[in-house]
């Protein structure tokens, strides 16, 4: 199975002013500070990236085209004898394997711009990483079996969060102000956007679709909101019925009184019971007492979704997604 996570780089202007810097100075690709920056970017995740460059990435999509069976091996030790990057046996045929899969109308797009092969920590699941556009990046991920591809896509996203949090903590702000870098550097990072698409081989549409979550806690909210307040307006309640419960019901015993005659005028009275404050008091004590009950319930059916949320953190999957 392969894997399509979608990226976009902060700081736009960063990114930006070394996009046209390289455009209008006519750089070949090997020596791009745009993609430089980017593998930096990925070193920095801890990642040991292998570059891309584009007269290699030209010699393999070439290389595609014309592929057959029986002269693959030859053509890969020569692509290998030809490799402007240092690519090895090993780093072409995993290119190739990502490549080959990729939509053609896609692959002509995102091959034009390459920025390297990586593989990732978990699983060691490999991917390549390109440039959509100046700030847009897709990352995909060959994955074999779906839990390997899980695996690195939850590396990936775990990794990217983390390093942008530290980038904009006080502690780094500080630091950088502290060193006299506080307006000349601009920290680099990724934030992955909503949507995860996971393909079976062969196939163009997505058959798993996954969605990022950036908050255990917002998650559970917003997937189980009646549930929140539920608990939370029971549980309010029932405190405020046992802090307030022999007042309230010193207080209700004139009007209990005046219901109780009033039943009595329609009952027989031998059948009416006597409203006293004992009574009243007997009735809140059972009431916040179902309260908590409920109260507790909710907050058992929270718990089994909290437990569920963080086992699949930072992603919810949905199975068998329907083309439209």
């Amino acid at each position: 199975m392969r894997a399509l996570i979608r990226v976009k780089l902060h700081p736009f202007e960063r990114f930006n002013q070394l996009w046209d810097v390289d455009n209008l100075s006519g750089e070949s690709p090997s020596t791009d500070d745009y993609e430089r920056e980017i593998r930096q970017l990925l070193r920095r995740l801890h990642y040991d990236v292998f570059d891309i460059c584009q007269e290699d990435m030209d010699m393999i999509l070439n290389d595609l085209e014309h592929e057959s069976k029986s002269s693959s091996s030859e053509k890969t030790k020569k692509l290998v004898r030809s490799a402007q990057c240092g690519l090895t046996e090993d780093n072409i045929l995993t290119i190739k394997d990502i490549i080959r899969e990729i939509p053609q109308k896609l692959r002509d797009k995102e091959c034009r711009r390459a920025i390297c092969l990586g593989y990732s920590s978990e699983g060691q699941a490999p991917f390549i990483v390109f440039a959509v556009n100046i700030r847009d990046l897709h990352i995909r991920i060959r994955g074999g079996l779906f839990g390997k591809t899980e695996r690195a896509c939850k590396d990936i996203i775990l990794k990217a969060a983390i390093h942008r949090k530290i980038n904009k903590s006080i502690a780094a702000r500080f630091g950088r102000l502290i060193s006299g870098q506080w307006r000349n550097f601009q920290p680099t990072y990724l934030t992955i956007q909503k949507k995860i698409e996971v393909m079976e081989p062969n196939e163009p549409m997505p058959t798993i679709v996954g969605t990022v979550i950036e908050s255990v806690w917002a998650e559970l909210y917003s997937t189980n909101r009646r549930e929140v307040l539920l608990s939370a307006a029971f549980f309010f309640v029932a405190l405020i019925l046992v802090i307030f419960t022999p007042t309230m019901a010193v207080q209700f015993e004139p009007i209990a009184k005046v219901f109780e005659t009033i039943l009595k005028s329609f009952i027989n009275p031998r059948l009416v019971p006597s409203y006293e404050v004992q009574y009243i008091s007997s009735a809140l004590e059972r009431t916040y007492s179902a309260l908590f009950v409920s109260s507790l319930v909710s907050f058992a059916t929270l718990l089994t979704s909290y437990v569920d949320i963080k086992r699949n953190f930072p992603i919810k999957w949905v199975m068998d997604i329907e083309e439209n």
